[in-house]
């Protein structure tokens, strides 16, 4: 097969079309020219790789596209395979809290012993990040399961985390009076999105205890739903994130009798140094976080 035509492939699959790809290429190349270029190795294969309109693999170019990624990947970072600083680089997909707040402690303890330590970093949810992780997009993914895990890929629980319910500074009731307040008088329930882990936990475990609480406000962020508590709009269902403080005018009720979130760490085989060293500072984070440290 022509390694230009592969080439062209990989572009498609990433950018998700070839109008897309011929935008983003860094060489000159017309829409035109791909699409026969393209066409000639389906020619070769002897197979179709992709539906045009809309775009979408088709389940030989899906095999195609898993066999060449990695290989295309790589050939971004020769520079630095060249100059020796290959091993230097983490690349890290996961929950934007995880991102948020524990991520750049690592990265200060990691340069301490690493001067050339360096770091990409994808917010992405779980079923975005391990497909990355399959292509070798990334080395590492820290975010709430979802899902299957694929086989190969290595996995280990980091911490839990207990679900909450983010209350104004002047309530002075606990989470049952909460519950068995009319739904008429009940305050109004801000909340992530019914297909996040956190909600979808919240409202089995409610409905198991025969109660509902209908969302009034939902948002995007845990960060929205403190601020929105904070401003009197309602109650929120949030996490409890280690040494995070609470913004002022909120305080936070534990749902004890309710299931924690699970944070896991997701690596495959073969890590570069600098990606070991992560993974351990990672596994060192969380038992003093589980410590209370």
């Amino acid at each position: 097969m022509n390694l230009h035509h592969l080439e062209l492939f990989h572009h498609v699959c990433v950018h998700g079309g070839i109008t897309a790809a011929a935008k983003k290429m860094t060489y000159g190349i017309q829409q035109p020219a791909m699409s026969i270029q393209l066409l000639r190795l389906e020619q070769e294969l002897g197979v179709k790789l992709f539906d045009r309109k809309p775009f979408r693999l088709t389940e030989e170019g899906e095999r195609l596209h898993a066999a060449t990624a990695s290989f295309f990947h790589q050939t971004t970072r020769l520079k630095d395979v060249v100059m020796g600083r290959e091993n230097e680089e983490v690349r890290v997909a996961g929950a934007s809290e995880f991102l948020a707040n524990h991520v750049p402690a690592l990265i200060s303890k990691l340069r301490q012993k690493r001067p050339g330590f360096r770091v990409r970093l994808y917010e992405r949810r779980f079923d975005e990040a391990i497909p990355m992780l399959e292509r070798h997009e990334v080395d590492l993914v820290v975010t709430v399961p979802e899902g299957d895990i694929p086989v190969g890929v290595h996995h280990k629980t980091l911490t839990q985390l207990p679900l909450l319910l983010l209350v104004p500074s002047s309530f002075r009731g606990d989470v049952e009076s909460l519950f068995k307040t009319t739904a008429e008088k009940r305050p109004s329930l801000i909340s992530l999105p019914q297909d996040e882990v956190l909600t979808q936990l919240f409202f089995e475990t409610l409905h198991r205890k025969g109660n509902g609480w209908p969302v009034s406000i939902e948002v995007t962020s845990l960060g929205l739903i403190e601020r929105y508590v904070a401003e009197g709009m309602g109650v929120g269902l949030s996490v409890r994130v280690p040494h995070q403080k609470l913004a002022a005018g909120v305080k936070a009720l534990e749902l004890k009798e309710f299931p924690k979130i699970q944070v896991v760490g997701y690596w495959r085989s073969g890590l570069s140094k600098a990606a070991q060293a992560f993974v351990q500072a990672l596994q060192e984070r969380a038992q003093s976080l589980s410590k209370g440290k």
